[in-house]
């Protein structure tokens, strides 16, 4: 009895934990009406030029870019394209926000349409702050010009610039009409009363600056603060005298403003190719200033608004926001980045980065600001030490930039064995143990350091004529894993004592499969994605296909494991931009539930996952996350193309790895190839038959290849298709 007794008890508590692992498994690809994707408001990225705001309406903005005029009512919340004309200055009239120009058009009725004026070449505009129709430039041929009838005809009002040195910057006083201020080159302050009719010149600074900005309290027209190399000049009677106050961080000023409410508290950015940050706070009305943002952030213009808010302009990743003095700066818009690569820590604190800049959240997606700009180099790296999640390691071009707070401040290293850095790696149990992989020449190597940057030495791959990636393996010190090629990939090789030594693996690869992706999970369990699915527990030694690629159904490239839970991975499917996922450590794939993503969609960029199995996804129409719910009976299988189409790369620009897709709505012979901007082919992607029709994707790797312009062509016996695509290193 008792016997029987035991195996009763034994059978129920086996039938109680089937029923949970049923009941668990039957949630996670269920739920099929509950949204799953939400979006995320930010990270933008956008080329500005200029930019204007309303001071009676500070939530108005108008962007000028090369891409076009945008324009925002509602704080950076929402953009419209106004206008599709590449400007490089914009301004609005303060008296009626109807009234916008730039150095090519002007509109009327709040940009909604446009009229081609007479064009300047201008490199600073402001309007009169008193009538709609008076405008200020300092053209590219050095002299201060005037419209007064709204850009149909300009007209010189000041010409010195031979004798007091370049005209540096303009800048109006908002409460009187008539006065309007220039700076020039050798040190003087140029002031008129009467529009420009007549001049004032002021010598401020003893020493010619080439650097220098000015501004006018709001509040307080006798308040002036002018800026000139290392020195701050305040004065309080209009400009005839000045405080002097010596400040080295500010050395290379672009521009200051006051703010609206706080006279005391002074913004000025500098040139970023100089200085670690390149905005600056004063709360003693300019007597000395901080740093609080910018790490190597290339900044355009820095403008307050009477309601407290701060908008900051930047050359290439698009309008900030603050709207605490300059405390923290939100990425506003106006265009959605692509990303390159996300890392989430938690399911609140994210980071991502693309062509432009780093960027970081720890709301979860709800505010996103910058935490290290282009600063002259394109971003290709980003490393979390898994031991400390505050300690970010990013690349900096040829440095390795180090954070010790999350991104609020770097220190860079510079790396003199390799030219440009493209991937940071790390280990738990030694945060002075980094690896780095770069070019140097026209090689790709991997270089390690054993002192935290100090020292570097080269470490000796097999086979690396073009090393593609590294795996380490976070449980067992001294376990790694390199794939050296990407476009004919049959090799994965093991290293027991940190790179000294490999041992070449032996993958069962199957037909025309090669090595994609390689990941270690916190067991040590090594994965191989390679349109296939491989696992094994011996670090290689065997190997069991946990999932058997068949055409049309999806191919296993890039993937994520989700911390904790080994059993649960996702992958993006090349050939339909969508994620699909496993609750079986691969058997069984099925497509994530697309709630709550945009239906016209076109590219999934990258994906990231959070220790909690929150999944943050970058396309083309925004940054979005959730946590996935795997639908069970929807078809995952390849969609049939309908008619022949050649996509655009993506990224572009790439450095050096990017991905051409393309849609045959039949099979037949196909050639892909890659040519110079001379015409020279360059590149064989592929030559010969698909045998099937539907959507393709290669992924490429001009890492051998200069930074320039290059087209790739598609052509087929019915088809010929090519697209340009730029490679930046």
């Amino acid at each position: 009895m008792s016997i029987n007794k035991n195996k009763k008890t034994k059978n129920l508590k086996k039938f109680k934990y089937t029923l949970s692992i049923f009941v668990v498994s039957l949630f996670f690809i269920s739920n099929l009406n509950a949204q799953v994707w939400t979006i995320s408001d930010g990270p933008y990225k956008g080329q500005i030029n200029d930019f204007d705001i309303s001071f009676t309406n500070p939530n108005l903005v108008y962007i000028a870019s090369t891409t076009g005029i945008y324009k925002t009512t509602n704080a950076g919340v929402n953009w419209r394209k106004m206008s599709g004309t590449n400007v490089d200055r914009i301004s609005m009239s303060q008296l009626n926000n109807s009234f916008v120009i730039t150095n090519k058009e002007r509109s009327l009725d709040e940009g909604e349409t446009w009229q081609l004026i007479t064009a300047v070449n201008s490199k600073q505009m402001i309007h009169s702050p008193g009538i709609n129709t008076v405008v200020y430039s300092i053209s590219a041929s050095n002299r201060i010009e005037r419209t007064t009838d709204f850009g149909v005809n300009w007209n010189i009002v000041d010409d010195s610039a031979g004798i007091y040195g370049e005209y540096k910057q303009l800048f109006v006083d908002r409460n009187n009409d008539q006065i309007i201020y220039s700076l020039s080159e050798n040190g003087w302050l140029n002031k008129s009363t009467n529009r420009g009719a007549t001049w004032q010149r002021i010598k401020f600074s003893a020493i010619p600056a080439f650097y220098m900005a000015g501004t006018v309290d709001p509040n307080n027209s006798q308040r002036l603060i002018l800026t000139a190399s290392d020195s701050v000049y305040v004065s309080t009677n209009g400009g005839n005298s000045y405080s002097v106050y010596k400040n080295n961080q500010t050395s290379r000023p672009k521009s200051i403003k006051i703010d609206w409410q706080n006279g005391n508290n002074v913004y000025l950015i500098s040139w970023f190719t100089f200085e670690p940050k390149s905005f600056f706070r004063s709360t003693n009305g300019g007597q000395s200033f901080i740093s609080t943002f910018g790490n190597a952030l290339s900044m355009v213009d820095i403008k307050p608004v009477n309601d407290g808010k701060i908008y900051l302009g930047t050359a290439f990743a698009g309008m900030m926001r603050s709207n605490n003095g300059g405390l923290f700066f939100k990425s506003v818009g106006y265009e959605n980045i692509a990303g390159q690569g996300i890392k989430p820590i938690t399911e609140n604190i994210v980071y991502t980065w693309d062509g432009v800049a780093y960027y970081k959240t720890v709301d979860g997606g709800m505010n996103w600001t910058i935490i290290q700009g282009t600063g002259g180099f394109y971003p290709d790296a980003l490393a979390i030490s898994p031991a400390d999640p505050n300690k970010v390691y990013i690349a900096n071009f040829s440095s390795l930039s180090y954070s010790s707070n999350g991104g609020t401040d770097f220190v860079n290293t510079l790396i003199g064995s390799v030219d440009a850095v493209q991937e940071i790696y790390l280990r738990p149990d030694n945060e002075n143990l980094i690896y780095v992989k770069g070019f140097s020449g026209t090689s790709v190597q991997l270089i390690r350091t054993t002192n935290g940057g100090t020292s570097w030495g080269l470490i000796t791959l097999p086979n690396a004529t073009n090393f593609w990636n590294l795996r380490l393996s976070n449980s067992e010190p001294g376990v790694m894993y390199y794939f050296p090629d990407t476009f004919n990939n049959l090799l994965l090789y093991r290293s027991t004592n940190s790179g000294v030594n490999w041992t070449l693996l032996s993958l069962p690869l199957q037909g025309n499969e090669i090595i994609y992706d390689a990941q270690v999970d916190a067991t040590g369990k090594l994965f191989v994605g390679a349109l296939s699915f491989y696992e094994s527990t011996n670090r290689g030694d065997t190997w069991t296909r946990n999932y058997n690629y068949l055409f049309p159904n999806p191919q296993v490239y890039d993937f994520l494991i989700q911390p904790g839970i080994t059993s649960r991975i996702y992958s993006i499917n090349p050939n339909n931009n969508r994620l699909f996922g496993t609750t079986n450590t691969g058997i069984n794939w099925y497509a994530v539930n697309n709630s709550g993503l945009p239906g016209d969609y076109q590219f999934l960029y990258e994906a990231g996952i959070s220790s909690n199995g929150k999944v943050y996804v970058s396309t083309e129409k925004g940054f979005y996350s959730g946590i996935p719910t795997l639908v069970n009976n929807e078809n995952i299988i390849s969609e049939v193309a309908s008619s022949y189409e050649l996509f655009q790369n993506r990224p572009n620009p790439f450095n050096p790895e990017t991905e051409i897709k393309f849609n045959l709505p039949i099979a037949g012979n196909v050639k892909l190839k890659i040519y110079n901007v001379i015409g020279q082919e360059v590149m064989s992607i592929y030559d010969g038959e698909f045998k099937q029709a539907g959507s393709h994707s290669f992924k490429i790797n001009m890492a051998n290849y200069p930074s320039g312009v290059y087209f790739y062509v598609l052509q087929t016996n019915e088809f010929i298709r090519g697209k340009k695509m730029l490679l930046m290193k």
